[in-house]
């Protein structure tokens, strides 16, 4: 039985965490890093709306380390360990902020 906690990622532990999984899929995938429109200082990906594996979502996460992203209404952000991560559409304030609950509801065992 997985074991929950209501903890918020940042994005040093959502790597660390999805590392844990690198063999498994994802029911929802990572794509299109940005600054989040929320807190431009966040980072946001746009879901895929399918499966895709730990290791292809890692592909997309881990450059995200270090890297300078534009806020929507500019601006520059650097993306750091302590950068907390959402699941959100380019440009929109909502979304859904990537926490221990949700990645392990999203992960599928090989």
């Amino acid at each position: 039985m997985l074991e929950f906690n209501l903890n918020y990622f940042d994005l040093g532990g959502l790597i660390t965490t999805l590392e844990e999984f690198e063999d498994c899929y994802l029911r929802i995938g990572f794509k299109n890093p940005h600054s989040y429109r929320g807190y431009y200082e966040q980072l946001a990906f746009e879901p895929i709306r399918q499966k895709q594996s730990v290791e292809d979502a890692l592909a997309v996460i881990r450059p995200c380390l270090g890297s300078t992203f534009q806020g929507y209404k500019g601006g520059d952000f650097k993306m750091a360990d302590y950068t907390e991560c959402w699941f959100a559409e380019y440009g929109t304030s909502g979304g859904q902020q990537i926490g221990d609950m949700l990645l392990k509801l999203l992960v599928i065992d090989p």
